[in-house]
């Protein structure tokens, strides 16, 4: 997983350097913004609740298949040890390298002039879409770790069972959910809860940049290294400290030195995501 976390991460660390020098909030270029109006990617935070991902997940259910047939192919019938392990290592090298992985900077400087997406043929423009969902969802997600250490998707779990302080958190991240809360938001104004409005404008006049959390790379490294299981006894902080450094090293604001830290940081994660 290596070349795949260390890509992911550098490429995290000039998006929060960007949005450091643009009052805290990523400023999505004109034309990129028109190209995903053009994709029809208005969208998204359906994708944060259960319901929302069974569904899009259901609805990918033939595309998936087509991932799985293409693994069990490359891997033969009576695969071993050692050919799916040569195998994952060149398939993470060549996803690390991929523009579709991680659509960072790069990606956005280079997307498609949206007035030549007429010229795409529908079964694209659908994978560009899916990729472009898949990106935000994603990029919200590490940013509520990034800030909160928590993910959109715990945030806005409890926020859907009556926790304000979670939606708040999760609106900070991602002000796109308002709609899908306008009853809570209506009976809250109704209520007369001033409190509440109060602490809402807290969070949105701060940005996603603006969370307690000192380490936010580092938590979304941990994130990553649990979701593919990773996180493990197995895995030294030592480890987990030298595959941040090859990944932060031109970003001194970020860089951490302190094995230390990565294990302190570590205890408070465990319990979290346990």
């Amino acid at each position: 997983m290596s070349p795949l976390l260390v890509e992911k991460l550098t490429q995290y660390a000039e998006i929060l350097d960007t949005m450091d020098s643009s009052n805290g909030r990523y400023p999505f270029p004109d034309h990129v913004i028109e190209y995903f109006e053009k994709l029809g990617v208005v969208h998204w935070a359906e994708l944060y609740t259960f319901s929302g991902k069974a569904k899009f997940v259901s609805d990918k259910k033939n595309e998936i298949a087509e991932g799985f047939k293409l693994f069990s192919d490359a891997i033969g019938d009576n695969p071993t040890l050692e050919n799916i392990e040569k195998f994952l290592n060149n398939f993470m090298k060549e996803v690390a390298t991929s523009k579709d992985t991680f659509p960072g900077l790069e990606f956005l400087e280079l997307a498609p002039n949206p007035d030549f997406l007429t010229n795409y043929p529908d079964e694209e423009l659908t994978r560009q879409k899916d990729v472009l969902i898949g990106f935000l969802v994603n990029f919200y997600n590490d940013l509520a770790v990034a800030a909160h250490k928590e993910t959109i998707f715990s945030l806005i779990f409890k926020a859907e069972n009556n926790d304000h302080e979670s939606l708040n958190k999760a609106i900070q991240i991602d002000p796109t959910i308002v709609h899908y809360f306008n009853k809570v938001l209506t009976k809250t104004s109704l209520k007369g809860n001033a409190n509440y409005f109060d602490n809402l404008a807290y969070r949105i006049k701060n940005s996603p940049r603006k969370g307690a959390n000192k380490h936010p790379l580092l938590w979304i490294l941990l994130k990553d290294l649990h979701t593919f299981k990773c996180l493990h006894k197995g895995i030294k902080s030592h480890q987990i400290l030298t595959l941040y450094q090859q990944a932060v090293g031109d970003y001194p604001k970020f860089y951490i030195d302190d094995e230390q830290i990565v294990q302190r940081q570590r205890r408070q994660f465990n319990p979290m995501y346990r």
